[in-house]
């Protein structure tokens, strides 16, 4: 993993503080997906690409870890 792959301890913290990501991981599909991506994810993460729910905890979760990169609503 190259070292710009990274994200630093302080910024996945921030994660948790998240109001809309908890929102979000109420939904069971939603879970389900992390699930399934966490367990196989050469596999999985095409599929879980195409949910928009998954897009729209992943766009979440980039907001937070590269604001500079991904503008905040």
């Amino acid at each position: 993993m190259e070292a710009g792959d990274r994200v630093a301890v302080e910024q996945l913290e921030k994660l948790c503080e998240n109001d809309k990501l908890r929102e979000l991981l109420c939904n069971k599909h939603l879970r389900d997906y992390l699930v399934k991506v966490n367990s196989n994810p050469t596999k999985e993460i095409d599929k879980a690409m195409k949910e928009p729910i998954f897009l729209e905890f992943a766009n979440e979760c980039l907001k937070m870890v590269e604001p500079d990169r991904f503008q905040v609503d």
